[in-house]
């Protein structure tokens, strides 16, 4: 039985969307990967695993991988140390002490192999694999992905899932330049979805937050950094009143028996939340009530919900926000 290595990197991230009705643009985003780097002792690439999403299941872009969504999932080996060796692959999430086996992979003789399983998978789609039927509800960054001799415990490689692209990339070619910016600066103080759109955040609304996302993760000259935009309205909602609606992240996060989320509202607003499961079924009213302006804290009681992966829906002043948590 193999159980969960001390994982290399913890990253909890949070996945949201607001509509994207008033943006400018709507560029197609690139897909969403999150990857682990395979590195021999001596710090030598020798592969890697990556889960790559071909259509989300909920409208959300960043945030880890659900089971309803349609995605691939790679492995690749490539050291000659590994030729003509079996080996098994296995996928660690942090809320299980397990891993779960996805299968055995063979390496030729010059030690590569290249295997993918599909969310989606058909009979036609050989040599590609079915996910087992074990495979977890959600595999999000921070979790891990190791290889192991065939049908021993030894470990040969294994590597912490992060994003494939940093924050502020718009177009995923690995730098975040000047092209980035302006897929941010079309947008200002809009509502968009996706970092092509600017949304580097995920939270479905370009403002400073995307900018200082797209500061910090800077890969050209330091001087070409542009000043923030100035153009545009920050607040999300285009109406006379200008009404905000910001929703923060459930916490914690797997949610055990209850957990919380903040609300702000910048007038007072009748607000509804409510819990849905990966089907679309609504299985629980959280709030429906008038909050007052301001920031306010709204209890998540979880208690006869199975474990799994849940929608919160927030919905207030004409606009909507959506996060994902894991109930345990």
């Amino acid at each position: 039985m193999k159980t969960k290595f001390t994982v290399l990197t913890f990253v909890l991230t949070t996945i949201a969307a607001f509509s994207a009705a008033s943006a400018q643009t709507n560029e197609q985003n690139p897909d969403y990967r999150i990857r682990a780097q395979f590195r021999s002792n001596s710090g030598e690439s020798v592969g890697n695993a990556e889960f790559r999403v071909i259509d989300r299941y909920g409208h959300v872009y960043y945030g880890g991988v659900v089971r309803q969504d349609e995605f691939r999932f790679k492995v690749e080996l490539s050291s000659g140390q590994y030729a003509y060796n079996l080996y098994d692959v296995y996928v660690f999430t942090q809320s299980a002490t397990e891993g779960v086996f996805m299968g055995t992979v063979e390496a030729d003789l010059y030690g590569f192999t290249e295997v993918t399983w599909r969310s989606d998978y058909k009979a036609s789609d050989d040599p590609d694999r079915p996910l087992p039927s074990s495979f977890p509800d959600m595999v999000d960054v921070g979790d891990s992905v190791a290889v192991y001799e065939y049908g021993t415990d030894n470990l040969v490689v294994a590597g912490s899932l992060k994003e494939r692209y940093r924050r502020g990339d718009s177009n995923g070619d690995d730098k975040v330049d000047g092209d980035d910016f302006s897929a941010l600066e079309a947008n200002f103080g809009l509502n968009a979805f996706g970092p092509a759109n600017g949304d580097f955040s995920g939270d479905g609304v370009v403002d400073m937050a995307d900018y200082d996302l797209l500061v910090a993760n800077w890969t050209d000259d330091p001087s070409a950094i542009p000043p923030a935009p100035t153009t545009g309205s920050t607040s999300v909602e285009g109406s006379a009143d200008e009404i905000s609606l910001a929703v923060g992240s459930v916490y914690p996060n797997p949610v055990n028996r209850s957990g919380a989320i903040a609300v702000d509202v910048s007038s007072p607003a009748f607000v509804d939340v409510r819990i849905f499961d990966l089907m679309g079924r609504e299985v629980r009213s959280v709030h429906r009530g008038l909050l007052p302006a301001g920031r306010r804290e709204i209890g998540i009681a979880v208690d006869g919900l199975a474990a799994g992966v849940y929608f919160l829906s927030v919905k207030g002043a004409g606009l909507s926000a959506a996060r994902t948590f894991l109930v345990q």
